[in-house]
């Protein structure tokens, strides 16, 4: 069974609120993670 993340990108990926307006390269890190465990995600913004 495969296992599916869903992510929002305004307020989960990205912080408008304290300038952070692109994904972080730890939180990309920790996505690629994900895909190497077989894991997928969707969000609304490309990696």
């Amino acid at each position: 069974m495969e296992k599916l993340f869903f992510f929002d990108i305004d307020g989960t990926l990205i912080e408008c609120n304290k300038g952070i307006y692109s994904i972080p390269q730890d939180v990309r890190d920790g996505l690629r993670s994900l895909q190497k465990k077989d894991m997928m995600f969707f969000s609304d913004r490309k990696m």
